[in-house]
């Protein structure tokens, strides 16, 4: 019987050392009280020996509430530095997503009109090598230096396209004019004279080729590089906005908010939803006040890209260039004699030269001088070894679809022929029928790539603002918003509910937050040059709408920019403009997320209670069996 009462006992008093309520506080029971805490203090990496046996009365904690307690002085302080480090990789890891599809699709457009480059300059040399064999080869290096400068422009280069074009056409004009009129020595004075305004618009030897693709050029390449440098300062921004140090004043609230239940035996428990939110408004405050910037950064970047697709569009200019050239040297070609004729009148005629030159500026053989020069209506004549080569294209024929040989009396007609892409350009333009954009430079093509950043940008407007929401709604950090979970959460001082108001976002509105002291006055260092530089790219991004010069802006690399995080944004406390921020899954879109979690004790006080009696209970029962 005595056996019995004393079991009774034991059972009795684990039940009351088990059966706690949630608002009780288990350190206060002095006796094994901290097991629960040393476990968890060990599994972060620590020394069990630092954690006290049975909590100890403590009045010398900087920042947990004093009393019995689990947390000697030592140990707040590593909690303090750890809760620290879990809140910068947190905010970091939250902004992963975001950030690395910055960084992935800040390099995949740059690489795109990097080889957009290069596809047309190939396909121009491919069509002009096909079509005027050595006559083009002989001149090639005219052709190089255009897509030079089109490549030092898009890299930073200080150049102006619409004169880079100009000096290409007017160099073109020179070197088709000397082979139009071979019999005739040119001065210096003579092709300045040419190249006057004057002289030109009443010629317009090219048709509107020339100030076509003069003023598309500008525009298109304008529109193309800063495009891109708004993906980088984006990138950058996100980079940088997420690197966050907290303040003294943070790093208290998050000591108190993450590991306090531990100093209180009940390490499993974890912080309220709202309490979580009010230390993340603080302590982001800097971040959230970035807001407004980056929403106008956004409205910015969608009206270019949304040019993008019609006179400002890259890859329809680089990808027509050949065939618009080619039509503008066909202008000349038919109007060479009243070129030609209205080119004297204005200019003189130049001193007869030389019936052959070993060296002309064209670099070929050139047929007996025309006196006067040959009519309108008449092929371009090429000597090359005894043969005359004519070539007579149609405007309906495209660019020298073909090619006539001469030799003696007998005519031999062959097709020069034209590529795919090529030939489908002449088409749509024949037709009026567009075909689905088809992939023409690093696997995509610029209305995919256009449209998908877009799409992301718009997905991250409450970024920001968001960032708080999205660290709490992580229940591996905070406590969801349930009646009973809020009724078992650590509000900062006890388990219970969290009984404070919730604050905005942004600096202001954090005068009223009662867990973080947050300096009234201005973003942290870090954060307002982020914001500086967010206004300095959507200015430049306004102007390049309407394809204005604009300027470079060499952005620093990403290494040497970190943020320092303190401050919050704007808005109410009853939304979670976290919620669906991004619809699309975090782990398998990126694969470096790694969020940070919080110590996996017990899920809960019930949970553990529940298993203790069982344990309980099945050992009292067998022993009264026996």
């Amino acid at each position: 019987m005595a056996l019995y009462r004393e079991l009774l006992c034991t059972f009795c008093a684990l039940i009351a050392a088990f059966g706690l309520t949630a608002g009780q506080d288990r350190a206060a029971l002095g006796t094994g009280a901290c097991t629960e805490t040393r476990d968890a203090y060990r599994d972060k990496g620590f020394s069990a020996n630092d954690v006290p046996l049975n909590a100890i009365a403590s009045d010398d904690l900087r920042v947990c509430p004093s009393g019995y307690t689990c947390c000697t002085v030592n140990m707040e302080s590593v909690l303090t530095q750890t809760s620290s480090a879990e809140f910068e990789n947190v905010v970091y890891d939250k902004s992963s997503l975001l950030r690395d599809y910055f960084i992935r699709r800040t390099e995949r457009y740059d690489n795109f009109i990097k080889e957009l480059i290069v596809n047309s300059h190939a396909d121009l040399d491919d069509m002009f090598t096909r079509t005027y064999d050595s006559l083009y080869e002989q001149n090639k290096d005219l052709f190089d230096d255009l897509y030079t400068n089109f490549r030092n422009y898009y890299y930073g280069r200080d150049i102006d396209l619409s004169e880079v074009m100009g000096d290409f056409f007017n160099q073109l004009f020179e070197r088709i004019f000397q082979l139009l009129n071979p019999q005739y020595e040119y001065t210096d004075d003579f092709w300045s004279c040419t190249r006057q305004d004057v002289i030109m618009e009443s010629l317009k030897p090219f048709g509107e080729v020339a100030n076509t693709l003069i003023d598309r050029a500008k525009k298109s390449f304008v529109a193309a590089r800063t495009f891109g440098q708004g993906l980088g300062f984006g990138r950058d921004a996100i980079t940088r906005g997420s690197k966050v140090e907290p303040t003294p004043e943070c790093r208290k609230a998050l000591m108190r908010m993450s590991y306090c239940p531990h100093c209180k035996g009940i390490p499993f428990v974890k912080p309220c939803h709202s309490l979580c939110l009010n230390i993340m408004k603080g302590c982001l405050a800097s971040q959230s006040e970035m807001d407004a910037e980056w929403n106008y950064y956004i409205d910015a970047m969608t009206m270019l890209g949304n040019r993008m697709d019609g006179t400002l569009n890259i890859e329809t200019f680089l990808l027509t260039l050949e065939i618009e050239i080619s039509n503008g040297i066909m202008n000349m070609q038919n109007n060479g004699l009243s070129i030609s004729t209205k080119v004297f009148n204005g200019c003189g005629v130049p001193p007869l030269g030389r019936k052959r030159r070993e060296s002309n500026p064209l670099g070929a053989g050139v047929s007996q001088p025309a006196a006067p020069p040959a009519p309108a209506d008449e092929d371009l004549m090429m000597e090359d070894d005894g043969e005359m080569v004519t070539e007579a294209p149609t405007a309906a024929e495209g660019p020298s679809t073909k090619v006539q040989k001469t030799k003696g009396n007998a005519t031999e007609t062959t097709s020069a022929g034209l590529n795919g892409r090529q030939g489908r350009r002449q088409g749509e333009r024949a037709s009026g029928y567009r075909y689905p954009a088809p992939t023409t430079a690093a696997g995509t093509n610029l209305d995919r790539l256009i449209k998908d950043v877009l799409k992301r940008l718009r997905d991250s407007r409450p970024f920001w603002s968001a960032l708080p929401y999205m660290i709490c709604d992580d229940t591996n950090i905070a406590e969801e918003v349930t009646s009973t979970a809020e009724d078992n959460c650590w509000n900062g001082e006890r388990v219970g509910r969290y009984e404070l108001d919730i604050v905005g976002s942004g600096i202001a509105n954090q005068r009223n937050n009662p867990e973080v002291t947050v300096m009234l006055t201005k973003p942290v260092a870090a954060i307002r040059i982020q914001k500086e530089r967010l206004e300095t790219i959507t200015d430049i991004l306004q102007l390049a709408q309407n394809g204005d010069d604009v300027p470079f802006v060499d952005h620093q690399g990403l290494e040497d920019g970190s943020g320092s995080g303190s401050g919050s944004g704007s808005g109410d406390g009853g939304t979670d403009p976290g919620e669906n921020l991004f619809p699309f899954s975090t782990e398998f879109e990126d694969p470096i997320y790694r969020p940070t979690r919080l110590p996996s004790g017990a899920s809960s006080i019930h949970r553990v209670t529940s298993l203790l009696l069982a344990v309980v209970m099945a050992t009292v029962t067998s022993l009264l069996r026996w």
